[in-house]
C-alpha cells in the first residue's frame, strides 16, 4: 500500500497530495502545529466528520451489508461447529496482521519530531516515578531504624522571674546602646574639629612666613642705561630701563656703564662698507 501511495508524496495536487503539501497538513502549520488546541479541535472534527460520512456512505452500499451478513453466518456456523466437537477445535476469528517488512517505516499522524518528545516524555516521567518509589522506600527504611531523640529535662523557670530577666536584659541593651552612641558622637566631634583646625593652618600663614612673604616682594626703579653696540659717528643711544632695588641698605645701585671703546672697535672690512652705505 505504501508503495502504491508513493507517487502522492511527491504530487502537488491538494485532492491528493501527503504530507506538508496536504491542505490540512498546511492548516494545521498555520494553526501552530499539532501541539495547539486549535489544531486538536481541528483534526477531532475531520475525524467526526469523516466518520459521519463513513457511516452514511456505508448505509448506501450493498457490498457492505453483504459483506456484513456473510460475516455473522460465519460465526454462527463456527459457533454450531464448536457445540457438536465439545469445545475442543479452536479457531482464531480475526484478522491477521500482516508483517512490516524491514526499511520501511510507518506513518502516523503525529510528526516524527512530536512522536520523539513524546517518547522522551514518557521516559523521563517513568525515572521520575521510579525515582520518588526509592526515595520514599529509603526514607521509610531510615525512619523505622532510626531512634528516637532523647531530650534532656529542663528546668522549669517561673514566669515572674523570666519576665525580670527579660527585662533586665532589655536595659542592659538600652545602656550599651547609649554609650555606644555618646562615644560615636564624641569621635565624630573631634573629628571635625581636627579638619577645621587642619584648614585653618592650611589657609593662614604663619608669622615668621608673613615677614619672608612681605621679604619676597619686589622694588623696581628706572635707571638709565647704555647698549653695548653703539654707532661710532652719532652720539650714544640712551635707553631707560626698570631695574630690582636692592633689598640690603648698605648696597647702592649701580648703573651699567657702557664698555671701552676697544671692545666696540667695528673690523676695517666692514668700516669700508659701511662707509659705501653712507655716502653712495
Amino acid at each position: 500500500m505504501q508503495l502504491r501511495l508513493a507517487w502522492a508524496k511527491a504530487s502537488r495536487d491538494p485532492r491528493i497530495s501527503e504530507g506538508q503539501q496536504s491542505p490540512l497538513e498546511k492548516r494545521l502549520l498555520s494553526l501552530g502545529g499539532v501541539h495547539t488546541t486549535a489544531a486538536r479541535h481541528l483534526v477531532t472534527q475531520k475525524c467526526q466528520a469523516e466518520s459521519k460520512a463513513l457511516c452514511r456512505e456505508q448505509a448506501h452500499s450493498l457490498d457492505y451489508w453483504l459483506a456484513k451478513a456473510e460475516s455473522y453466518y460465519h460465526k454462527k456456523i463456527v459457533e454450531m461447529i464448536k457445540k457438536d466437537t465439545g469445545g475442543e477445535m479452536k479457531m482464531k476469528v480475526g484478522e491477521e496482521t500482516l508483517p512490516i517488512p524491514e526499511g520501511q517505516k510507518l506513518h502516523y499522524l503525529v510528526p516524527e519530531r512530536e512522536k520523539r518528545q513524546i517518547e522522551r516524555h514518557i521516559l523521563r516521567t517513568g525515572q521520575a516515578r521510579e525515582f520518588k518509589s526509592k526515595t520514599w522506600r529509603q526514607t521509610q527504611r531510615l525512619s523505622e531504624t532510626i531512634l528516637p531523640r532523647i531530650s534532656p529535662e529542663t528546668q522549669s523557670i517561673p514566669l515572674a522571674q523570666r519576665r525580670r530577666q527579660v527585662k533586665e536584659r532589655e536595659l542592659h541593651q538600652i545602656k550599651d546602646h547609649q554609650e555606644r552612641m555618646i562615644r560615636g558622637r564624641e569621635l565624630l566631634e573631634q573629628r571635625l574639629k581636627d579638619r577645621i583646625l587642619r584648614m585653618s593652618q592650611s589657609q593662614i600663614p604663619p608669622p615668621e612666613r608673613r615677614s619672608q612673604v612681605k621679604k619676597e616682594r619686589k622694588e623696581f626703579e628706572r635707571v638709565v642705561a647704555y647698549p653695548l653696540y653703539q654707532p661710532s659717528s652719532t652720539s650714544r643711544i640712551k635707553v631707560d630701563i626698570l631695574m630690582e632695588k636692592s633689598l640690603h641698605e648698605k648696597e647702592v645701585n649701580v648703573i651699567i656703564k657702557p664698555y671701552r671703546r676697544k671692545f666696540l672697535a667695528v673690523p676695517p672690512f666692514l668700516r669700508t662698507q659701511i662707509g659705501k652705505i653712507k655716502n653712495p
